[in-house]
């Protein structure tokens, strides 16, 4: 007896449950996602290190780039060249192992299929600035579709057939960002998945049939596409989620997508760099540029304490005292009326009854 089909969720309960789901997951996964920040900021020299308020008219600061360096350099040797399969024959015999090389010749051939837009470089990268890379690989049966011409017999349809198919890779892969990844486990295993970010406004209608709403400022879907208009935003925010048989899209609370499919799971794949013991998402896997995170903030710090101490003693100091015992300020005096020239030597042009020291 075949086994029945779970039931998919309308799109009235899958949003309920998948924004419940969603705010749950968030918050599950902040620390994760703020080390993920703590990270990237450093990285790319968007921390600035601690300055006393009073000194913070001196722009002199320094970002070192030593995250930065090390995710270059261990990128770099992590996606020097694709990995190596190997695939051990089932059984001895010489056809069993022409077997197995055929299929890694077919592995091979399929990472440079699937190697589109550097992925495979982008998740090397991934492994050591996030400690976790992340992919999704999807079938595109589409491209599988070949329409038969009329009257057209059979063999020569299935001659095309397979010329056509044998033109076409219908798989696709794609690097997911770890910060927008939170999967929901059980038993160790992956059954849902769901992907929290933002996406270019345009491709998302043009793909989707969706218009916005100038009026109700929501997202409609219209089924067509339409001329896009300027005054619509940019950026959406979209929730992907994959079950094991089942995949919602929503773009601002509108399910635009929902349909069951038949890879029998969600079919995100991941690869984790400093695995621990530890059950906080936070620190189940680090990535392995995480320890000089400290140490480049106090280097930081301290380079910009010695940079502001060399502006502060390098330049003149220009102290103003009074030319005899009575000599009074003007009660509307102010620091800013004194003018330094600087020529072949320095004029100054102190108040009167004042002189100024260097």
């Amino acid at each position: 007896m075949a086994k029945r089909l779970p039931k998919l969720l309308t799109d009235t309960a899958a949003r309920a449950y998948i924004l419940e789901l969603a705010e749950a997951l968030k918050t599950k996964y902040q620390r994760r996602n703020e080390l993920l920040e703590m990270v990237r900021s450093r990285r790319f020299l968007e921390n600035k290190p601690v300055i006393p308020h009073a000194f913070k008219v001196t722009p002199a600061e320094l970002r070192a780039t030593d995250v930065f360096d090390f995710c270059r350099r261990a990128a770099a040797i992590l996606g020097g060249s694709y990995p190596v399969p190997m695939v051990i024959p089932l059984k001895e015999g010489p056809d069993a192992q022409v077997n197995s090389t055929k299929r890694e010749k077919w592995l091979v051939a399929g990472e440079e299929k699937l190697d589109e837009d550097n992925l495979y470089f982008k998740l090397c990268d991934a492994i050591i600035a996030d400690g976790k890379a992340v992919v999704t690989i999807q079938t595109q049966q589409y491209l599988w579709d070949f329409e038969r011409e009329k009257d057209e017999g059979a063999e020569e349809y299935n001659k095309r057939v397979e010329q056509h198919r044998q033109r076409i890779f219908p798989f696709f892969a794609e690097h997911v960002p770890t910060h927008t990844y939170y999967p929901v486990k059980d038993g160790g295993k992956i059954t849902e998945v769901l992907e929290i970010g933002k996406r270019e406004a345009k491709a998302v209608a043009e793909r989707y049939g969706l218009a916005f709403d100038n009026n109700t400022k929501k997202w409609t879907h219209v089924g067509a596409r339409v001329q896009w208009e300027k005054s619509w935003p940019q950026i959406v925010d979209c929730i992907k989620y994959w079950s094991n048989y089942q995949v919602i899209f929503i773009v601002d609370d509108l399910i635009v997508m929902n349909e069951r499919h038949q890879y029998g799971r969600p079919p995100y794949f991941e690869a984790s760099a400093l695995i621990t013991s530890s059950p906080d998402p936070a620190h189940e896997a680090l990535p392995p540029v995480f320890p000089l995170v400290n140490l480049q903030d106090l280097k930081d710090c301290m380079i910009t304490i010695r940079l502001n101490w060399a502006i502060w003693s390098g330049f003149p100091q220009f102290m103003l005292e009074p030319a005899s015992e009575d000599a009074v300020l003007a009660s509307n005096f102010n620091v800013t009326d004194i003018e330094v020239k600087l020529d072949r030597a320095y004029v100054y042009m102190p108040p009167t009854g004042y002189k100024l020291t260097v």
